[in-house]
């Protein structure tokens, strides 16, 4: 028996594989367990590593709504309660489609930005204080892409897939 593993991805496995030649004995009892206390392992760090990941965000999201006029040192706004409050929403439909953001900081422009970094890929998505969304996925190679997202729940679950199809490449 040969364990396996994803070679390929950044994201945490979602399992434990095993190869099994044809005709081989099943493994021991034993091994049985090792494997499947170290498959929970396995989980529980994915979980508990996303989980602190998105306290962080929310953590920081608080941080930035009590920033003030000029905070950057120069004349940066704050970000508003119309920014805050999309981006607590969008924060929640992450948390609901498992896409932790990397970090989370207030925009020079006024409003938050959420980045994703997933080996040479990043993604960002920026919440106006308008009320406006736009992302811009980049990387090593290629044109960076950047589109406005509208209002629609249904929009941002598009996005948030584009994001997480793109950070996986």
């Amino acid at each position: 028996m040969q364990l396996i593993g994803p070679t390929d991805t950044v994201r945490p496995p979602v399992g434990i594989y095993c190869s099994v030649e044809p005709n081989a004995p099943e493994p021991a009892e034993a091994y049985k367990r090792v494997l499947q206390e170290w498959h929970m392992a396995v989980l529980q760090s994915a979980f508990l590593t996303s989980k602190a990941r998105f306290d962080d965000a929310r953590h920081r999201l608080k941080a930035v709504a009590i920033l003030r006029h000029g905070w950057d040192s120069y004349a940066a706004e704050p970000p508003n309660d119309v920014a805050y409050t999309l981006a607590s929403t969008i924060l929640d439909e992450l948390e609901a489609n498992h896409l932790p953001p990397t970090r989370l900081m207030p925009s020079v422009e006024g409003g938050i930005g959420l980045a994703f970094v997933e080996g040479g890929n990043r993604a960002y998505l920026e919440v106006c204080n308008t009320g406006e969304t736009v992302v811009a996925i980049y990387g090593t190679q290629g044109e960076p892409e950047v589109w406005e997202i509208d209002a629609t729940q249904a929009a941002r679950k598009a996005a948030i897939d584009r994001i997480r199809v793109y950070l996986a490449a």
